[in-house]
């Protein structure tokens, strides 16, 4: 609204984009479903809401861009459009570094994407790399940055407290700590034995076996669904069979 001059308020509609976790939070969904197998998002194609719904001061409605994975949100999305890659007749690349690094090539005969950590990770592993960071310390709950590069990695991951710097929502920082507690105490997984995984795929049917859950599972295309596509559904028949 600063560079256009028009309050939002008045903004018939609004096309938003962003990776899977911060369209998680716009939603309100819980994300902890990204950080465990199988890393599905709870609502890969959101697609249009009313601002009011979103709790923005915006009469019209809001398109949300669709994610494909957890790594692979709506801003990569975004990017291929924005790009028209798809359409091109020549191969084009396009991506995003940052903490994680995301990729797209393709034209329009096929699109191959992929992600993967960047920075720290990829030292030692591509020639010319080096990893430096700013040394920092916290101190009564808050961090101080030091204001000095360092070669090397950092000690810690500080991502809950430059979120609680840059102004994500209190409540937001404070449920991102719960999940580091979670996952720093949880114990490690032990081996699974020999065809634990063919036991595991075996889903019981009982509380779904009668009326519209137990025929959306029969009618749902299971051979063709990507794992994506899947979660989606169980995450609509748990809902269908809560309410």
């Amino acid at each position: 609204t600063e560079a256009s001059g028009v309050d939002v308020s008045r903004c018939a509609a609004m096309v938003l984009a962003g990776h899977t976790v911060m369209t998680h939070f716009l939603l309100g969904l819980d994300g902890f479903p990204l950080f465990l197998s199988p890393y599905a998002p709870v609502a890969a194609e959101p697609g249009f809401l009313t601002g009011v719904e979103l709790g923005l001061e915006l009469a019209g409605l809001v398109y949300l861009y669709p994610s494909r994975a957890n790594y692979m949100g709506g801003d990569i999305i975004s990017g291929v459009v924005a790009t028209d890659i798809a359409r091109s007749p020549e191969i084009r690349l396009f991506f995003d570094i940052g903490t994680n690094g995301e990729l797209v090539a393709g034209c329009q005969d096929f699109l191959l994407a992929g992600a993967g950590a960047a920075g720290p990770a990829l030292e030692g592993g591509v020639k010319g790399v080096r990893n430096y960071y700013i040394t920092a310390r916290k101190q009564g709950g808050k961090l101080i940055f030091l204001r000095k590069i360092v070669r090397g990695a950092a000690d810690e991951s500080y991502g809950i407290e430059v979120a609680k710097l840059a102004g994500v929502p209190e409540q937001v920082v404070a449920r991102a700590r719960e999940y580091l507690s979670e996952l720093s105490s949880a114990p490690k997984a032990a081996p699974a034995p020999a065809g634990a995984e063919a036991d595991m795929a075996q889903l019981s049917l009982g509380a779904a076996a009668e009326g519209e859950a137990a025929e959306a599972i029969r009618s749902a295309p299971l051979d063709t669904m990507s794992p994506i596509e899947a979660m989606n559904l169980l995450y609509e028949l748990k809902r269908k069979l809560e309410g």
